[in-house]
């Protein structure tokens, strides 16, 4: 068996035999006796305790953010929920070892945080959020709503589970993850925050159901079981189970009595495992909870809350609950600190043999003669009246629940009264065997008053003969102890000179025989008092002869002296009956109380036996005469003054009506408006919700909604908000409900994500298959669509051979890069060549990755048409070809001649086609004509001379 599989009182033994004593129980066995390991001496014998269990209820509403005026010594922020977790950090530090932790907040949660915290934070309810009465987030799941009684609130979120000490756990435990939630580190959004509602019932019935069974998350995970083992794992019923609920305000979920109840349930507790376990609940008043807070307190078992303003205050308070719940153990029959031992380093007495208080096997007796005992305690006398312990046999004092813890010391008896170190132990003994002081010296040789003398006072000198007289002892040395004289002994006076009843005789018991010269043990002398007292009367008198005048005397109800004759004391009746008193020798009546005018409440105010008749204000004009108001009259009914007859005013609703006569028309507050948190409505149609004249359905896809909340989803999707419209009631005004995605950068469908799943266009082909573009997908970038994987066209055109602009056409559109001269044969025309009809073309783009020059008009051969056609300034003019026309064929054949040759000769073959129209060929070539034989005249004189 390993160390952690040993039973938990194994743990603390070190030596084999105390080890042996480990496995037995640790609960008395049925003869009540304590476990032989408890009755040690040695504190490493016993088991080690059952820690406190400690749930931190922590307040996680919105009034937690409100500022606290001093820093904390943590640096955190200084607002209620900086110096609560500072403070939380500072306690844990402190008392981890000691007892074990657990937290829990309000029903909400918070998410989107980074390590900077609440920056960019949203908060979110748990999922199933019932809403409340007051308020809507964070008061949790409520299945099962009672009205006056919610029992089924679960308005916890437990953040950090309790450990067993029972299982072995990590060195530190869950100390890491506690200091988590209060290091002012918001990574990963752990950290306690400031949002939401107060559901403090909802959070006390979340702390029973986790104690007594298990705590499942709503979502249902986590789900967290209750800490308390079985007996056979070594759990004790003892085991100190706390809730310490810090809370800055009151109730707004549910109804104060609710919280209340709940922690009564608690403290009630519960049956577990064959055991019964109570959970006590603390309360600190950390803002404005007030009455409440200590009357969660009080009926949690705790008496009141404690408050607190800061870190300080709210540490002190923090450490005053968990150092109560850390019992040391002490020795009043109890075990205090819980590891299964009564009274352990204790010693444990009897008291017999000696006077003592009888409790005759009565618990409750025993507990009145401790009680009395303690009492008796004072400065002058520590050791306290010994005669009040309780008498304690040997038997008892074996017992965990009777043996007695107060010395009741010895008496020197030759008994062992106490069970403690021996018979007559610390007295003062003598002789030989010792022996207690004898009450007179006899004569036998030894110390029989133990006064160190042997013998003295003439003992062994004989008996010397005296008087006899009532003294118990044998006077007259004749063996019998007050044998009377003749005369007998006299009649003495006894008690108390008044009353006479007190007044009494004593006469000398019978005689006795006794050794000659001794006294007789008991019986002896004279005997009791033959007064008589009675039972004590208030007369100034001691009736009962105590020594004390009107002592003890029993009170009965009495009507007070300033009441009048025949009022009714019934339980209805206002008025109450004192108790009568023993004041200055008379019998006085105190307490009680009178009438008083009778008014409507349920109560016989002036003790006629008739409860609220003629109340006072019955039958008075009431109500309020203003339109639509009408007056009435006073009557009680019930416990009420109830204005009777009269019409409004009303509570103020939406309905275009003056309902409460005040002269304003459905101005707030409006006794139908909704409740707090529950103003919102969605416009889609349907049966789900409804708000009076209102009926809607929140969404329920692509994330579900609440009635009144957005719930999962995200902006920009609003719920809307209920306004009053008058007449026509309420109305929805400014909802936005999910739509289908669309690519513009907006969450239509509020799931939290932009611009995400199906969405128009979205996947379709773009772009185009012409020139060198290709066509591409459609895809949705930054709320644009983008046409992805497609080649654009790349204007403008260029001469390449492509069509770049994928218009279809193969580099149209391309612009003149200038002018170009024309091409000709610069040997057969040389010179300047750029007279009309020659012109300069154009550069264009020859749809083949070239260009070409277009349009110009270069050098012709000259020919008879009246144009300049090689483009020299000269037209028609003679000379050799191509610049003249030498060779040219007779436009106007037949006879065919050449220029140049003998006019009406028979030519050669014609060197250029004329090719000008026809008339105009005719015109020129007849004038032509007419001067052909001067020049042919001129040609031929040049040519012979």
């Amino acid at each position: 068996m390993t160390p952690h599989e040993l039973p938990l009182c194994c743990g603390s033994l070190a030596l084999a035999a105390a080890a042996a004593l480990a496995c037995t129980a640790l609960s008395p066995d049925a003869s009540g006796a304590e476990p032989p390991q408890c009755l040690s001496f040695v504190p490493s014998d016993w088991p080690s305790p059952a820690k406190p269990y400690i749930m931190i209820a922590f307040d996680t509403s919105g009034s937690m953010q409100n500022s606290v005026g001093p820093n904390n010594s943590c640096g955190y922020p200084n607002t209620r929920v900086g110096h609560g977790r500072c403070a939380v950090w500072n306690t844990v530090q402190a008392y981890a070892g000691l007892v074990n932790f657990g937290l829990a907040s309000f029903a909400r949660r918070m998410l989107n945080c980074d390590k900077k915290c609440y920056d960019g934070c949203a908060f979110q309810n748990l999922p199933n959020n019932a809403g409340g009465s007051g308020c809507n987030d964070g008061c949790g799941p409520e299945p099962n709503p009672v009205p006056q009684d919610s029992r089924t609130r679960a308005g916890a979120n437990i953040l950090v589970e309790l450990l067993s000490d029972l299982v072995a756990q990590p060195p530190q435990g869950n100390v890491p993850q506690l200091l988590s939630w209060v290091d002012n580190d918001c990574t990963s959004s752990v950290e306690l925050f400031a949002d939401g509602c107060t559901p403090l019932n909802g959070i006390l019935r979340d702390m029973y159901r986790y104690y007594a069974d298990k705590w499942a998350h709503p979502s249902n995970n986590p789900t967290y079981s209750s800490p308390l083992r079985t007996a056979n794992e070594g759990e004790r019923a003892c085991r100190s189970l706390n809730v310490i609920l810090v809370t800055d305000g009151g109730e707004t979920c549910d109804n104060g009595a609710d919280a209340i109840d709940a922690a009564a349930d608690l403290l009630a507790g519960f049956d577990k495992n064959g055991m019964h376990f109570s959970v006590k609940t603390f309360v600190i008043d950390f803002g404005n909870a007030g009455q409440l807070a200590d009357d969660i307190a009080f009926q949690g078992g705790t008496v009141e809350a404690q408050t607190a303003t800061d870190e300080v205050s709210l540490s002190i308070a923090l450490s005053k609950i968990i150092t109560s719940a850390i019992q040391p153990e002490k020795c009043d029959n109890q075990d205090n600190n819980c590891n299964g031992c009564t009274d352990e380093g204790f010693v444990h007495y009897c008291n017999q043999g000696q006077d003592c208080c009888d409790w005759k096997g009565d618990g409750k007796l025993r507990q009145a003669c401790l009680d009395a005992y303690v009492a008796s305690i004072t400065q002058n006398n520590p050791a306290g009246d010994l005669k009040l312990l309780p008498c304690t046999t040997q038997q008892q004092r074996q017992g965990p629940s009777t043996w007695l813890c107060f010395d009741p010391r010895e008496s020197c008896d030759e008994l062992d009264n106490n069970c403690e170190q021996g018979v007559d132990e610390g007295l003062l003994k003598c002789g030989n065997p010792k022996h207690c002081p004898a009450l007179k010296e006899s004569c036998n040789g030894e110390d029989d008053d133990c006064d160190g003398n042997v013998d003295e006072d003439n003992v062994c000198a004989g008996c010397t003969p005296s008087s006899e007289v009532c003294d118990g002892c044998d006077n007259d040395c004749d063996g019998v102890a007050d044998n009377p004289p003749q005369n007998g002994f006299p009649t003495l006076s006894c008690g108390l000179q008044y009353p006479p009843n007190c007044q009494g005789t004593v006469t000398c018991q019978s005689p006795q025989p006794v050794e000659k010269g001794t006294c007789a043990k008991q019986n002896a002398g004279y005997g009791k008092c033959s007064n008589k007292p009675q039972a004590e009367s208030c007369d100034g008198a001691d009736n009962d002869c105590n020594g004390a005048a009107d002592d003890g005397i029993k009170s009965s109800p009495c009507e007070p002296p300033n009441n009048p004759p025949n009022l009714d004391y019934g339980p209805q009746s206002q008025c109450k009956l004192g108790q009568s008193a023993c004041v200055g020798s008379q019998t006085v009546c105190l307490g009680g109380a009178g009438p008083s005018t009778e008014v409507c409440d349920g109560i016989d105010n002036d003790c006629n036996g008739k409860i609220d008749d003629n109340a006072f204000a019955v039958g008075t004009p009431c109500g309020v005469n203003k339109a639509p108001c009408t007056p009435g009259k006073l009557a009680c009914v019930g416990v009420d003054l109830v204005c009777q007859g009269s019409f409004g005013p009303n509570p103020e609703v939406c309905d275009g009506v003056d309902n409460d006569c005040d002269g304003d028309v459905d101005e707030p507050p409006l006794a139908d408006a909704p409740k707090p948190g529950e103003s919102g409505c969605w416009s889609e149609p349907g049966q789900c919700c409804s708000h009076q004249n209102l009926k809607w359905c929140p969404p329920t896809q692509p994330l579900p909604a609440t009635c009144h909340d957005v719930g999962q989803l995200a902006p920009p999707c609003n719920k809307g908000t209920l306004a009053c419209a008058g007449k026509q009631g309420w109305e929805c005004q400014g909802p936005k409900t999910p739509a289908p995605e669309s690519c513009d950068g907006i969450d239509n469908d509020c799931n939290g994500k932009i611009d995400d799943g199906p969405m128009p266009k979205v996947g379709e082909k773009c772009g185009s298959n012409a020139g060198v573009c290709k066509e591409g997908t459609l895809t949705c970038a930054k709320g644009v669509l983008d046409c992805d994987g497609d080649v654009p066209p790349d204007p403008p055109e260029k001469c390449n051979g492509l069509d770049d602009d994928c218009d279809g056409e193969v580099d149209n559109g391309i612009p003149s890069l200038g002018s170009c001269p024309p091409a000709y044969d610069k040997k057969l025309y040389p010179g300047d060549r750029d007279n009309a009809p020659c012109q300069a073309g154009t550069l264009e783009c020859d749809g083949k990755n070239g260009m070409v020059c277009k349009g110009g008009v270069g050098p012709q051969p000259e020919t008879c048409d009246g144009v300049d056609n090689d483009c020299d300034g000269k037209i028609d003019e003679a000379g050799a070809p191509p610049d003249g026309l030498d060779g040219s064929s007779n436009p106007l054949p037949p006879p065919e001649a050449k220029l140049g040759e003998k006019c009406g000769e028979q030519g050669t073959t014609a060197t250029a086609t004329l090719t000008r129209p026809r008339a105009r060929t005719a015109r020129l070539c007849a004038a032509r004509a007419k001067a052909a034989p001067r020049r042919l005249t001129d040609a031929s004189a040049r040519a012979s001379a």
